[in-house]
């Protein structure tokens, strides 16, 4: 039982009649440069319009079909059986749009991600600026420590060499403490750590 044939199919049809109908044309060309030069430049001049010419007047009279070579065949396009409608499958179109989606998200938060990033190695470096430069005296000579050590019990900063002529004791709070840190390593370990965050 025959049917109309879908669009996509006369789609395809014209496509390969295209291809068939340039063969045509190129065979024609051959034929009309063997004539004498006058008429296959009469031929060349106006093949545009005979073509435009016969299609309007094909299409007027007869309708229904694409080309000029289906009027004059009298084809119409009809499949043998129904065509079936497939079950669409839209797993790759979903793949697409959760891609899109998740590369739009991206394009929205990593412009507030970079700017609170900023905001937060401003702060650090505006209190390592800080802390610098008040809070690293030493606490017997007021001066900035040479090989600054901080004591590990009460946390004050005194240079390496009057923290050993104090008896390893704090010059600020006189508290024993057996053991010290090094200023500059923990601030170099600081250092190493915001530097691998930026």
């Amino acid at each position: 039982m025959a049917c109309q044939c879908l669009r996509v199919d006369q789609l395809d049809a014209n496509v390969l009649d295209d291809e068939i109908r340039i063969l045509t044309q190129n065979s024609i060309d051959e034929v009309v440069q063997e004539l004498p030069i006058r008429i296959s430049r009469f031929c060349e001049k106006i093949r545009p319009e005979i073509h435009i010419f016969l299609d309007a007047i094909l299409w007027t009279n007869l309708g229904g079909t694409s080309t000029i070579s289906e009027t004059i065949l009298g084809l119409r396009n009809w499949n043998n059986q129904e065509p079936m409608i497939s079950n669409i499958n839209y797993d790759t179109q979903n793949r697409e749009l959760l891609w899109h989606t998740f590369r739009d998200a991206l394009l929205l938060i990593l412009p507030i991600a970079r700017f609170l990033r900023q905001k937060i190695i401003e702060r650090r470096q505006k209190f390592a600026t800080s802390s610098s430069s008040s809070e690293f005296l030493c606490a017997t000579c007021q001066k900035p420590p040479v090989a600054a050590m901080r004591g590990a019990t009460c946390g004050h900063v005194a240079c390496y060499y009057c923290w050993c002529a104090a008896g390893r004791v704090c010059p600020t709070c006189l508290e024993e403490n057996q053991t010290t840190r090094d200023v500059r390593d923990a601030e170099q370990k600081m250092m190493v750590f915001w530097r691998s965050d930026t």
